[in-house]
């Protein structure tokens, strides 16, 4: 009980903990793993030929509300993210698509390229084609 006690005085656990909890899913995901890793200049090539960067289905990103800290949390996981707008932070939570004029702008910022290479890497995003 004193641990709950505890954790309920102290937002930051609190909040770490709350993140990691509800962006886990309950079942197991589709995960689409390449065949080799994709670097980050690889990423910014994908972008600039008109690649959309597709979020897997079923995967939760969550940026908490009131939370001091810019971060994500994603499939049980926190990503610190420093030097990212709140804006961009809050777009990342609510797109499960980024088309090629978005990405372009969200991958200037360095920690965001090298995040969406990860995801990517890790097979909770793929990049797709326009389809019009």
């Amino acid at each position: 009980m004193d641990l709950l006690v505890q954790l309920a005085q102290d937002p930051q656990a609190y909040q770490t903990m709350l993140g990691k909890l509800l962006s886990q899913n309950r079942f197991e995901l589709d995960i689409c793993e390449g065949e080799e890793p994709l670097s980050s200049d690889d990423l910014i090539d994908a972008i600039e030929q008109g690649a959309i960067i597709q979020r897997i289905g079923g995967l939760k990103v969550l940026r908490l509300e009131q939370d001091n800290q810019a971060r994500l949390f994603i499939n049980g996981e926190e990503f610190s993210l420093a030097e990212t707008s709140e804006t961009e932070l809050m777009f990342l939570a609510n797109n499960v698509s980024i088309m090629p004029e978005q990405a372009g702008e969200l991958v200037e910022n360095t920690a965001l390229l090298e995040l969406l290479t990860q995801l990517i890497n890790q097979g909770f995003y793929y990049l797709a084609e326009d389809e019009c």
